[in-house]
């Protein structure tokens, strides 16, 4: 072969790798470039995301925050509020429901170690599972149907220059709508709060007296077995061992009961009862929280503008205090005047709400009627002493958080 054909060969092999080469390179610079339209469009997308995120959040505007905030103090602030001054409260229901007249042997001293000796410390909570989460729902209704009413009169022409009346319609609104949820919780709170307690004070329902009785039946027979074989012994042993088995009895009846919590008498009031049920004691709750929050609102809002309107400062100990103390005066003092005034459509509440029969009074003033009759007229401010310490107490913690949540 010549050197021509040669270095024909060798041009076509080149020109083959230098083609295979290119084409390499070229397919490189493709698969290069569509992975960056990739990513430009992946990047596109993520800030398309970015922005329509942004202009969404952007779209609540700062009023509208403000407006969810009040609300959300108010759930905080009725928590707080409800844990504060729970044991007290349990301790106003014993003393309403005991026998007596104002000034009797059941004092808040006397009720709190019975309390703690027979149910321990844990006893003094009972039955605050309900109030506590329904608190969360009843302050958030209550704060802030006050604070978008009152806003809504101080704009309207016939009550701009009626500061006070439009406190006392927003109150009065707010203590409406608030009632509504307040009455089925307090039913199950109170009677979860008598467990244990004696049935002279209120009647019990058709299904918890059919279980008493069985109980007491199976305990009789119970007694029974254990007299007829304690006779082989002497009669000392006996009378010993009969004793102590009537205690044990009545020990076990009473954990037994105390053992119910809200679900069994959630359970036993519709099925007694169905929804309606849950309404019982409706009528003194609206006599308690109507004029109750429109008076309670009014004192606050009228004490803390006597104050000066102070907002809540947590930049040194000294402007904390200075501020802290007039919010707890105020709102420990609208609390104590609310339910100082309304106290007496409280005690029917109890008494109508303890009632398992739901045949002892026949409407709130019927029941007043009956404790003034029986018990006197001071009887109808039964058990005040204990609410004026709750209400001082945790109406001051409530509006404290309030305020806290409000200036944060």
């Amino acid at each position: 072969m010549d050197d021509n054909s040669n270095k024909k060969i060798n041009n076509i092999t080149n020109n083959s790798i230098t083609s295979n080469i290119n084409n390499s390179i070229n397919n490189d610079n493709k698969k290069i470039d569509e992975v960056d339209e990739e990513k430009a469009v992946e990047g596109g997308f993520l800030a398309g995301l970015s922005r329509n995120a942004t202009r969404i959040l952007g779209s609540f505007s700062k009023s509208s925050l403000q407006r969810l905030s009040k609300p959300l103090a108010g759930t905080i602030s009725g928590m707080a509020e409800e844990s504060a001054g729970y044991p007290l409260d349990l301790i106003k229901t014993r003393i309403q429901l005991s026998k007596g007249g104002f000034g009797n042997n059941t004092s808040i001293i006397k009720i709190f170690k019975d309390v703690i000796k027979a149910e321990g410390t844990i006893g003094l909570f009972k039955g605050l599972s309900s109030p506590l989460i329904s608190s969360a729902l009843v302050t958030a209704v209550q704060f802030g149907l006050f604070e978008d009413t009152l806003k809504y009169l101080r704009k309207h022409q016939h009550f701009k220059n009626h500061e006070t009346l439009s406190l006392l319609l927003s109150g009065s609104i707010a203590g409406f709508a608030q009632s509504f949820i307040t009455c089925p919780v307090d039913l199950i709170k109170i009677q979860m709060q008598i467990q244990g307690l004696s049935p002279v004070s209120h009647g019990l329902s058709e299904g918890e007296t059919q279980i008493n009785n069985k109980n007491n039946n199976n305990n009789n027979n119970n007694n029974n077995n254990n007299n007829n074989n304690n006779n082989n012994n002497n009669n000392n042993n006996n009378n010993n061992n009969n004793n102590n088995n009537n205690n044990n009895n009545n020990n076990n009846n009473n954990n037994k009961i105390r053992q119910k919590g809200n679900l069994y008498f959630t359970k036993l009031i519709y099925k007694e009862r169905g929804i309606l049920g849950f309404y019982q004691g409706l009528s003194p709750t609206l006599f308690r929280d109507v004029p109750g929050l429109a008076i309670f609102f009014t004192t606050y809002e009228t004490l803390k503008k006597q104050f000066g309107q102070p907002a809540l400062s947590t930049q040194t100990p000294t402007a904390f205090i200075k501020s802290f103390i007039p919010i707890v005066l105020s709102g420990g003092s609208a609390g104590v005047l609310y339910h100082g005034l309304t106290h007496p459509f409280d005690i029917a509440k109890t008494l109508i709400q303890s009632d398992r029969s739901g045949i002892k009074y026949r409407g709130t003033f019927d029941c007043l009627k009956q404790v003034y009759q029986s018990q006197g007229p001071k009887s109808l401010f039964k058990g005040f002493s204990a609410v004026a310490l709750k209400s001082f107490q945790s109406n001051a913690v409530g509006f404290l958080v309030y305020e806290m949540v409000i200036n944060l």
